[in-house]
């Protein structure tokens, strides 16, 4: 085994340089994560538990910044842990290329890294009671944010009927411009699609809530079980939920996957750009509405509200659009005590800005 195998590329080699950032003499793929160890495999093949240093734990406290499966590291000194097996501590985390980050759960501003280092994320639902356009937006927001090439993959598709059928024609209207993939591991329908994605040298993970069959899916692109699986509940046809974490894994033909935990709750990251990228209709339809900081909701001369009077826009799109701006906002503010007071203050001046409005057209 070699860099090469782990994922490095010459891109990788152009990455460092942009960022000023020289390639460690003893460099490390993080392929697992247990607490607070962190199993990777170096350059030989060699594998070793990886552990974050005293005097960086402070640095490492905010979860984006914590190690991944996916990250490269550069290693320190090593020893035989607790559990008699080769260590070393992590010296350097390299740069990302890309990552996967949703907000943790409560009231602080922490967010939490899913996956790094992706080239492809593979967006799993499955066709039996899973469907959902908002839940996909989440997704899909996250992979904008974070920048990895994002495919919608349908799992379950021997479990089609006609109510499912009309939630998948809803899909394809609302992302259009998003590959999707339709596999069953019972038929086998999109399994050799799925493996012409997975290029020699080139990482792709699997996100998706619990029991989609994201681990069956990774099984048969394996060729054998590297994964539990669970079977479909009786009461309402759902997967059981049964990985535990994020894990990395080894294709025959070169490719890497990794398969994540299903995820209960997706607490959406990003900026008004890629909110505004993910469902560009309505940010195009808003250069056109006569006040610049328009909030589509009551201004006069909004071309947002006229596209939904005049049934050029759903109204279902419209509200995802401001569900997703307002939690974007919330997590930007979230632990901020300044843009917390801005945002009230902006909101504020909008306030009056639309009495004032209102006033003068009654004038």
């Amino acid at each position: 085994m070699n860099n090469y195998a782990l994922g490095w590329s010459d891109a990788w080699d152009r990455h460092l340089e942009q960022h000023k950032t020289e390639k460690p003499e003893h460099l490390a793929r993080i392929i697992a994560r247990h607490k607070s160890v962190f199993p990777a495999l170096t350059e030989s093949g060699e594998r070793l538990n990886l552990y974050i240093p005293g005097k960086f734990l402070r640095g490492f406290s905010a979860t984006t910044l914590s190690p991944a499966v996916g990250d490269w590291c550069g290693l320190g000194e090593r020893f035989i842990d607790e559990s008699n097996e080769p260590s070393a501590f992590i010296e350097t985390l390299l740069p990302r290329k890309t990552s996967i980050v949703r907000t943790a759960a409560g009231e602080t501003s922490d967010e939490q890294i899913l996956v790094a280092n992706v080239d492809v994320l593979l967006i799993v639902s499955s066709v039996n009671r899973d469907l959902n356009i908002n839940r996909l937006r989440r997704y899909l927001l996250l992979a904008t944010q974070g920048g990895p090439h994002p495919i919608i993959c349908l799992s379950k598709m021997d479990l089609l009927d006609d109510e499912c059928l009309m939630a998948l024609n809803e899909i394809e209207q609302a992302f259009p411009e998003v590959r999707r993939i339709y596999t069953s591991t019972i038929s086998g329908a999109g399994i050799d699609e799925l493996r012409s994605l997975l290029k020699e040298g080139s990482t792709a993970a699997f996100l998706g809530s619990s029991g989609v069959g994201k681990s069956t899916l990774i099984n048969a692109l394996m060729n054998t079980t590297v994964q539990k699986t669970g079977d479909i509940r009786a009461v309402d046809q759902r997967g059981r939920h049964t990985t535990s974490g994020s894990e990395l894994f080894f294709v025959p033909d070169g490719s890497i996957i990794i398969d994540t935990a299903g995820l209960r709750q997706i607490g959406v990251v990003g900026d008004e750009e890629a909110l505004n990228q993910l469902m560009p209709t309505i940010s195009e339809l808003g250069k056109s509405c006569r006040f610049a900081d328009c909030t589509h909701e009551a201004e006069p001369g909004c071309a947002v509200q006229s596209a939904l009077s005049a049934g050029l826009l759903e109204q279902s799109e419209f509200d995802a659009y401001t569900q997703l701006g307002r939690e974007l906002a919330y997590a930007q503010r979230k632990g901020n005590q300044r843009l917390e007071a801005e945002e009230r203050k902006k909101w504020k001046q909008r306030t009056v800005n639309n009495r004032v409005r209102t006033m003068e057209r009654k004038l």
